[in-house]
This record gives structure tokens, sequence and C-alpha cells, in this order.
């Protein structure tokens, strides 16, 4: 059985966000959470990281990597409240944790 996406709130250094999360082992990276953001929470996420961007013609976030452009395409997520359209900000490279 396919697992499903939990809500839960995340932080990365002093930012905090809401999103959505896998709770098996498999949906981390270096120990680290792998949240799934919204779309109105990415929009935050973007107001507030001045190196984060939004591309609305195109529908992806992107950020500079050392001279590398990353692209973060939206994907679609089962969740505990259904199908949501999310972007995988910072998935495998941002350490997020958990806020208790």
């Amino acid at each position: 059985m396919k697992d499903i996406a939990v809500r839960g709130v995340f932080n990365v250094d002093v930012l905090e966000y809401s999103g959505y999360r896998y709770t098996d082992i498999a949906s981390t990276w270096n120990g680290f959470i792998c949240p799934y953001f919204e779309h109105q929470e990415m929009l935050k996420m973007v107001s507030e990281i001045e190196w984060l961007h939004y591309a609305p013609l195109e529908g992806y976030v992107y950020y500079d990597n050392n001279g590398e452009q990353v692209i973060i395409l939206n994907e679609i997520i089962d969740t505990e409240h259904g199908e949501q359209m999310v972007y995988a900000i910072g998935n495998g490279s941002w350490t997020w944790m958990l806020k208790d």
C-alpha cells in the first residue's frame, strides 16, 4: 500500500512552513524530512526567501545553487485530505526538521 502524506509544520534554520510529509523512512534524505508544500505556502516561502523565485507562466519554483539553476516542478501527491498539488522545495538538499 502506498504511503499517504500527512500534514505537519517544518522548519529549516529559523524559517517555518506548513506542508505535507510521508512517514516512511524511505521518504527522508540523510535522515532529514522531505516536505511538500501547497501553492499558497510556496508563495509565502518565495516572498520570505529572497533567492527563491516563482515563474508563474512556467509553473515552477527555482533557485540558484552555486551557478546551477535548480527547478522545482509541481506534482500531485496523495494526502490525508485527498490529492494535492505541491512543490518539493528543498527536498534532497535542505535540512528540514519536523517542528515539535
